[in-house]
């Protein structure tokens, strides 16, 4: 659609045609739930012939004889909606929509884009640790990052010989990422408190999905930045 915006108020050539694609992709993938629409700002600039294309028009216009099915996109798209609106038994889809929840209760990923997401929950491994058993050693290499979906973590720090309990992670929240940005060792050691349950997102596929799309380590980035700002305030020091 801004492809569209910027071909219909000056000249572009061909060659441009991939670059605005991706210019429109960054700033759609960008928007955040309570801030301005980017989508709602074009629209008031937007020739009259290009009006009909924003989303707010299509939910007012919408045809209810609609065939939803036949205009979805992919096939992800249409299990889906079989599943949820006709009820359609689907083992996959239920997999896909249960990871989906569990996504959307982050502050990370409830932003992101329902195609992006949908790429995470694919890449996602599901690992189980027992009470007592270590997520992460403290000064290990390992870049992956972790986001607990059940059971309780407890973060360990060891100085001079001793270990002190330093913080607690709960379900919905995600650790690890430190180490993704700054390649440096493990800070901490993450161990299980009960039987828990992460996703497991590894060095190696969170890199080029933030090849694919830059947002992700926008959103990264904001997470953690809030995180750092809650441990100055409260003076804890866990890191991973």
């Amino acid at each position: 659609l801004l492809a569209k915006l910027q071909a219909a108020t000056k000249e572009h050539v061909e060659a441009h045609t991939e670059h605005l694609k991706r210019e429109a992709a960054l700033i759609l993938e960008n928007w955040s739930e309570g801030e301005s629409d980017t989508l709602d700002y074009l629209a008031q600039m937007s020739p009259p012939a290009l009006q009909a294309l924003f989303p707010h028009v299509i939910a007012e216009r919408l045809d209810p004889q609609l065939e939803a099915v036949a205009n979805l996109p992919d096939e992800t798209d249409r299990r889906l909606w079989q599943h949820v609106v006709l009820s359609t038994k689907d083992q996959a889809a239920t997999n896909t929509l249960h990871r989906l929840k569990l996504l959307d209760q982050t502050d990370l990923y409830r932003p992101l884009p329902a195609e992006l997401m949908l790429e995470f929950v694919h890449r996602f491994c599901l690992v189980k640790f027992a009470p007592d058993e270590a997520v992460i050693w403290q000064d290990e290499r390992n870049d992956d990052v972790y986001f607990l979906i059940d059971g309780e973590l407890e973060v360990l720090l060891t100085q001079n010989g001793e270990t002190t309990r330093v913080g607690v992670i709960k379900p919905g929240e995600m650790f690890g990422e430190i180490a993704f940005f700054t390649e440096d060792p493990r800070t901490a050691t993450v161990r299980a408190v009960k039987p828990s349950q992460c996703f497991v997102l590894t060095d190696a596929d969170l890199q080029l999905l933030a090849y694919k799309h830059p947002t992700i380590l926008m959103q990264m980035a904001g997470a953690l930045a809030k995180r750092l700002v809650g441990m100055y305030e409260t003076g804890r020091h866990e890191t991973v």
